[in-house]
């Protein structure tokens, strides 16, 4: 019988992570936004980090920068400043100067006007272009395999971040710090609809992603050197 994966007293344990694996779970970081009052628990600096790390053991260094200036850029967003309101029992408005009373309250992230807002679309534009061009690179290697339906798959990604996420959330951005209001990190109203689209569009590529992690066209010029990782898929995790 063939050899179906590697021998761990061979080779060692980091080299067993997948670089697609790391793509995948910073894609995930980077949909979910998990904070505890004003921290996130899952920041998106780690996200693209991940994202980064992923495409540099994937041998893809313009991807790889790309992901680590968002990493960069993503930083400020890792703790928002923010305020209580109180909110009237009945209607549920809220109320403006009730302090000291027993209203219930509830957080409210203040406006980002500094330099935090051009950062944030900065860190969604950067880690975007990552994801497409690294896509992109793997598009093309599926080709040469014959992988078809994986290279379709990987095409209609592409077009989903650069059309449905990243484009959408960076002109509203843009436009609310041009506006002077100040940039909301907390979208709702219309805007909620352009938020859950681009969610969506990164589950798909955590889905994506993490389907095709070890495709022969996912494996490193290290991997491909090895006898079993030749093939067109391996078992990894």
């Amino acid at each position: 019988m063939g050899e179906t994966g590697p021998d761990p007293r061979r080779y060692p344990a980091a080299v067993r992570v997948l670089p697609m694996s790391l793509v995948s779970a910073g894609v995930a970081l980077v949909g979910l936004d998990l904070r505890i009052v004003h921290v996130d628990v899952l920041p998106d600096v780690l996200g693209w980090g991940l994202v980064a790390l992923g495409a540099w053991r994937l041998e893809h260094r313009a991807a790889a920068v790309a992901a680590a200036v968002a990493a960069l850029a993503a930083l400020p967003d890792a703790a928002l400043s923010y305020h209580w309101e109180d909110l009237d029992p009945i209607t549920g408005e809220v109320v403006v100067g009730g302090g000291g009373t027993a209203y219930d309250q509830r957080i409210a992230y203040d406006l980002i006007t500094d330099v935090r807002a051009p950062l944030a679309a900065l860190a969604l534009a950067a880690g975007g272009l990552a994801l497409v061009v690294l896509l992109g690179r793997l598009e093309q290697r599926a080709i040469v395999l014959g992988d078809r339906p994986a290279a379709t798959q990987l095409v209609a990604t592409r077009v989903g971040i650069a059309l449905l996420w990243v484009f959408p959330h960076v002109v509203v951005m843009l436009l609310q710090w041009q506006a002077g209001d100040g940039l909301d990190p907390v979208w709702s109203g219309g805007l909620e609809l352009v938020a859950l689209v681009g969610l969506a569009v990164a589950g798909a590529v955590v889905v994506l992603v993490a389907r095709h992690r070890n495709r022969g066209w996912t494996a490193t010029d290290a991997e491909r050197s090895i006898p079993w990782a030749s093939g067109s898929s391996r078992s990894w995790a």
